[in-house]
């Protein structure tokens, strides 16, 4: 006798989790077909999630740091690059859900980058980091996210 499963994906196949949740699917599917051990189709499971955390973190990576090197704050006329400002990396992950979730568009990019505090003054003030952008940093941002949302 077969068993029949489903598994609701509740997010885009287009994301890792997605992906991941899919091969998931599969693996029971394929547990049940074939009547593979438990023990074995857990551990194809963990090493499947693992992929994808592992995925994700490289893709993170990759991303801050071409954000890092292509966008800048101006400040009277200086460049400061997000990299050079420690603020790439939080950058890429406020706006990896956007990727994923494919809705990179201009108004999305400027509310996250205008809920992203940038301290001043030793702290004393805090201001958004879209106040420091020029719109071509902007336009270079909104580039990137868009492939890689394209890639994912």
């Amino acid at each position: 006798m077969i068993l029949e499963t489903h598994v609701v994906v509740a997010m885009p196949t287009k994301t890792l989790i997605g992906q991941a949740l899919q091969s998931l699917h599969y693996l029971i599917s394929f547990t049940l077909l074939f009547r593979i051990p438990v023990a074995r189709v857990f551990l194809l499971i963990i090493e499947v999630i693992s992929m994808a955390k592992t995925n994700t973190t490289e893709l993170l990576e990759t991303l801050a740091a071409e954000i890092g090197e292509n966008v800048y704050i101006d400040i009277a006329k200086w460049h400061l690059y997000l990299s050079d400002a420690k603020l790439h990396t939080v950058v890429a992950e406020q706006m990896y859900p956007l990727i994923t979730s494919n809705s990179v568009n201009e108004n999305q990019v400027i509310a996250v980058l205008q809920s992203i505090p940038v301290k001043i003054g030793g702290g004393r003030r805090e201001l958004s980091l879209i106040d420091f952008l020029p719109l071509q940093c902007q336009t270079i941002l909104i580039d990137i996210l868009e492939k890689y949302q394209r890639e994912v």
